[in-house]
C-alpha cells in the first residue's frame, strides 16, 4: 500500500511539472503571438502613411510646379501684367487640380494683384506668415509652407508660398496655392480600414493641419512638447517611425505611425508630417481572445487531467482492495482444504434412506452449533434447518441422484445454525449402499463451511457497484463537457464515451461501447490517426488537429491523447480529448480579410493588390499576355464638393460593382485610394482582347448613376501598358500605367490610351497634370 502511495504521488507531481511546462508554453506563445500582432499592424499603419505620403508628395509636386510656371511668367515683370488674363489662368489651374481651393499672386507690399477668386483682388494680407515668411526668406527656389491658420472663409488651410523676384533679383511678391483642406480629408479617410483608426496631417512646427475621422477642438492643437510622439518622430531625423502612448488630441493609448511628408527636389521648407494610428486596445482585441479561449482550454484540460488522474488511481485502489480480499480469501480457503485434507475436518453426515436418520461428525455439530449432548434434529425436522428459500432446490437436486439420474448430489445453501443465523454450506454427497432391488439404502456427504467465501463475494460484487458508481461519476462530469471524452484500451476499443459522441455524431455511447476506432470512423480516417494513436499506446501524449464531420457540419477539432498507465508501468489504453477550435480559424480569416480588401468597396486593397499583380507578371509569357489598367474617376472632386462625400462614396461603390461585373473571374479589380482602381488582365489572348475590355469598361461605368437623388451620368479615364514577359518591377509598370491615365486626362477625358513604353520626357507632365 505504502508503494501504491508513493506511486500516485508521483504521478501527481509529474501532473504538476507537465501543467506548468504547459503554462510556460501556452504564456511564451501568446507573446510571441503579441508581438507578431504588434509587428504586423505597425507594419500595416506604416503602410497607409506611405499611401497618404505618395498622395500628397504628388499633389504637393503638382502644386510646387504651378507656383513655379506662374513665378516663371511674372519674373521681370514688375507685377505689369493683364491681370484679367492671369485671374483666369489662376482659376483654371485650381479648378484642374483637386487638392488646391485658390491661388493668389501678391506685390511686394503684400496686396492681392491677381486671384482665382476675384473677391479678394485689392486686399492686403502682408501681416499672413505665408507672405512674410517667404519676403523675409528671399529664396526663389524654396517652397514656404505656412503653419496652419483660420482663411477669410472660416476653413483650417495651409498655404504654399514661392518668391517672386524682378530681373535683378529684388524681391517683387509672391505666388501662393492654398491646400484643398476637403481633397485632403479624402486622402486621409481613404485609408481607413478599422472603426477606431484615425488619420492627422501637421505642420512641422508642430500645429494640426486636419485629422479623420475629425475633432474639431483637435484642430490647431500643437504637438510640439518634448516629450510627445511627433517631437520624438522628429528627433530621430528618420523619414518614417513607429511609437506606442498616449495621443494628445484624444487622451487614448495608441499605436501611431509616423511619416514626413517631403522630398529633396522639392525643397520644402517646413515639411508636413501625416500620422496614422489605431487605439491599441483595440489592436489587441483578437489577441486577448485568443488568450482567453487559451486560458480556458488549458483550465479544461488541468481539470479533465487531473479529473482523469484522480478516477484512476481510485479506479486503482478500489481493484487493489479487491485483490487483496480474493487474496485473503484463497488462503482461507487453502487453510480449509488443507486441514480437511488433515484430518477430514469436513462436517460429515451419514443418512440412513429408510429410517430418515442422520448421523454426524463432531465438525458438523461445531458447524452447526451443537455441542456433543445436544440432542440432533431427525428426519424432517433436520430438513428444516435448511433455509426456506433454498429448500426446493436441495430436494430437485438430492432427488435427482436418488433416482440415479447423476452419480453424486452437490448443492451450496443455508442451514440454520444453533444460534439462530445461517451458515451457507457447500454439500456434497453421493449413494454409498443399496438394497437388492437397488433402492438407496445410506447416503453420505459432507457439509463445508463458505460462510467467509460466501461474505467475500458479496463484498467483490460491492466492489464492482462501486466501480459502476465511479464510472457513473465520470460521465456526471464529462457529459457536461463541451468536448468528445473517451477511453479506449490497447485493441483500440471505445470503453468510455461521454455524451458528446451523440450530440456531436449522433452516436449511441451505450452502443459505442467495445466498437473499435476503425469501425466508428472508417479505414481512411482511421489510416490518417494511426500514427498519432500509436505514439499514445507507445506512452507519449499526442496533440494533433483535424476535420470533424458532425451532425453540426464540419468542425477543426483538436484532440489530445493521454496514455493510460498500469501499476505495472504497461500502458493499458489511452484517454482521448477533442475540442472544438473552429472559432479560432474564424477569426483568422476575419483578420486577413480586414488586411487585405477594401472596406468601403469589398475589393482587395494596395497590399493585395501589389501580391497579385507581382504573381501575375511571374506568369506573364508570350503565349500568355497580360495587361493592367489603371482608372481614375473623371471630376470626383467636383462630385464630392457639391454632393457631399456620402455620394462620393456612393459612386466608388457603384463604380466598384459594375467593373467586378464587367471584367472576368480571373481579372483582379482592386482599389489603391481615393476614386483610383487598378486591374489585372489574365489570361489574354492578345492585345486587342484587353483593348476591348477597357472598351466595354468605359461604356459599362458610363451608364447613369443616381446620387443624392439626382441621376448624374459619370465617366472615367483609363491608361492601359502590357506588361513584358520577364518583366519584374510591379512598381515601375504601375508608373507605366499611370502615365497613360494621364494621356487620357490630357486628351480629354472618358477614353482609354495605350501606353507600349514610358518616355522620359513624359515624366514631369505627369506631376503637373490635375486628375
Amino acid at each position: 500500500m505504502r508503494s501504491q502511495d508513493r506511486r500516485f504521488r508521483t504521478e501527481w507531481i509529474a501532473f504538476g511539472a507537465l501543467l506548468l511546462f504547459s503554462i510556460a508554453l501556452v504564456a511564451t506563445v501568446l507573446y510571441r503571438g503579441r508581438m507578431t500582432v504588434e509587428a504586423i499592424e505597425g507594419d500595416r499603419l506604416q503602410v497607409q502613411a506611405r499611401v497618404i505620403d505618395e498622395n500628397l508628395i504628388r499633389q504637393l509636386e503638382g502644386a510646387s510646379n504651378a507656383l513655379t510656371g506662374i513665378a516663371g511668367e511674372l519674373r521681370g515683370q514688375d507685377i505689369a501684367f493683364d491681370a484679367a488674363q492671369l485671374n483666369a489662368e489662376l482659376k483654371l489651374i485650381t479648378d484642374a487640380m483637386p487638392g488646391i481651393s485658390s491661388m493668389l499672386v501678391l506685390d511686394a507690399h503684400g496686396t492681392i494683384a491677381a486671384s482665382s477668386r476675384e473677391a479678394l483682388v485689392g486686399k492686403n494680407f502682408a501681416q499672413r506668415e505665408y507672405f512674410d515668411v517667404p519676403r523675409r526668406g528671399g529664396d526663389p527656389a524654396r517652397l514656404y509652407v505656412s503653419p496652419p491658420f483660420n482663411s477669410t472663409l472660416n476653413t483650417y488651410v495651409v498655404v504654399l508660398s514661392r518668391v517672386l523676384t524682378h530681373k535683378d533679383g529684388r524681391f517683387a511678391g509672391v505666388v501662393t496655392a492654398t491646400l484643398d483642406p476637403d481633397y485632403f480629408t479624402v486622402v486621409l479617410r481613404s485609408v481607413l480600414y478599422a472603426p477606431d483608426m484615425r488619420t492627422t496631417l501637421i505642420h512641422r512646427e508642430g500645429k494640426i493641419f486636419l485629422n479623420m475621422p475629425v475633432v474639431a477642438s483637435a484642430l490647431g492643437m500643437d504637438l510640439s512638447s518634448p516629450s510627445s510622439m511627433f517631437s520624438q518622430h522628429l528627433r530621430s531625423g528618420q523619414l518614417a517611425t513607429l511609437a506606442n502612448g498616449t495621443a494628445a488630441p484624444t487622451g487614448d493609448e495608441r499605436m501611431v505611425a509616423l511619416r514626413s511628408i517631403d522630398r529633396p527636389d522639392l525643397r520644402l521648407e517646413k515639411p508636413l508630417v501625416v500620422s496614422v494610428s489605431r487605439e491599441s486596445r483595440a489592436v489587441l482585441a483578437p489577441w486577448r481572445e485568443r488568450a482567453w479561449e487559451s486560458g480556458m482550454a488549458l483550465a479544461a484540460g488541468a481539470l479533465a487531467g487531473a479529473l482523469t488522474l484522480w478516477l484512476n488511481q481510485r479506479r486503482r485502489r478500489s481493484w487493489r482492495a479487491i485483490e487483496d480480499a480474493v487474496a485473503k480469501e484463497r488462503q482461507a480457503g487453502a487453510e480449509r482444504i488443507e486441514l480437511a485434507l488433515r484430518g477430514a475436518d469436513l462436517g460429515l453426515w451419514d443418512l440412513h434412506v429408510p429410517t430418515d436418520r442422520f448421523i454426524i461428525n463432531q465438525r458438523e455439530r461445531t458447524t452447526l452449533g451443537y455441542d456433543e449432548s445436544d440432542a440432533l434434529p431427525q428426519g424432517i425436522a433436520w430438513r428444516a434447518l435448511i433455509h426456506v428459500d433454498d429448500r426446493e432446490r436441495v430436494k430437485a437436486s438430492m432427488a435427482s441422484t436418488l433416482r440415479g439420474e447423476t452419480s453424486n448430489f452437490s448443492c451450496e445453501h443455508r442451514m440454520r445454525h444453533k444460534a439462530g443465523h445461517d451458515v451457507w454450506l457447500s454439500s456434497h454427497a453421493m449413494i454409498v449402499e443399496r438394497d437388492a432391488q437397488g433402492a438407496p439404502v445410506r447416503i453420505v456427504g459432507t457439509h463445508l463451511d463458505i460462510t467467509e467465501r460466501r461474505r467475500a463475494d458479496e463484498r467483490l460484487a460491492l466492489a464492482n457497484a462501486l466501480l459502476r458508481d465511479s464510472e457513473e461519476e465520470m460521465r456526471l462530469v464529462t457529459d457536461n463537457m463541451p468536448a468528445l471524452v473517451s477511453r479506449l484500451d490497447v485493441d483500440q476499443r471505445f470503453c468510455f464515451a461521454n455524451r458528446a459522441y451523440a450530440d456531436w455524431l449522433q452516436l449511441d455511447t451505450d452502443a459505442l461501447i467495445g466498437r473499435s476506432l476503425a469501425e466508428v470512423y472508417g479505414a481512411d480516417v482511421h489510416a490518417q490517426i494511426r500514427p498519432h494513436v500509436e505514439a499514445a499506446l507507445a506512452g507519449q501524449r499526442v496533440t494533433y488537429e483535424r476535420e470533424l464531420h458532425t451532425a453540426g457540419g464540419p468542425r477543426q477539432v483538436q484532440f489530445t491523447l493521454v496514455p493510460q498507465v498500469g501499476r505495472d508501468g504497461a500502458v493499458k489504453g489511452f484517454y482521448a480529448l477533442a475540442t472544438d477550435v473552429n472559432d479560432h480559424r474564424i477569426a483568422e480569416e476575419r483578420l486577413r480579410r480586414l488586411a487585405e480588401y477594401d472596406s468601403l468597396t469589398g475589393l482587395p486593397n494596395r497590399a493585395l493588390f501589389h501580391e497579385r499583380l507581382r504573381q501575375a507578371m511571374a506568369r506573364t509569357t508570350v503565349a500568355r499576355p497580360m495587361a493592367l489598367l489603371f482608372i481614375d474617376i473623371d471630376r470626383f472632386k467636383s462630385i464630392n464638393d457639391t454632393l457631399g462625400h456620402e455620394a462620393g462614396d456612393q459612386l466608388l461603390q457603384a463604380f466598384a460593382a459594375r467593373m467586378r461585373g464587367a471584367t472576368r473571374a480571373t481579372d483582379t479589380v482592386a482599389r489603391l485610394a481615393g476614386d483610383e482602381f487598378t486591374i489585372v488582365l489574365e489570361p489574354l489572348r492578345d492585345g486587342e482582347e484587353a483593348k476591348t475590355l477597357a472598351q466595354s469598361l468605359i461604356v459599362a461605368l458610363r451608364a447613369p448613376v443616381v446620387l443624392a437623388g439626382e441621376t448624374h451620368e459619370v465617366t472615367i479615364s483609363l491608361g492601359m501598358v502590357f506588361c513584358t514577359p520577364g518583366e519584374s518591377d510591379p512598381a515601375a509598370l504601375l508608373r507605366r500605367a499611370d502615365v497613360a491615365l494621364y494621356k487620357a486626362k490630357q486628351r480629354g477625358r472618358n477614353r482609354f490610351v495605350v501606353d507600349e513604353a514610358p518616355r522620359r520626357e513624359d515624366l514631369p507632365a505627369l506631376a503637373a497634370t490635375p486628375h
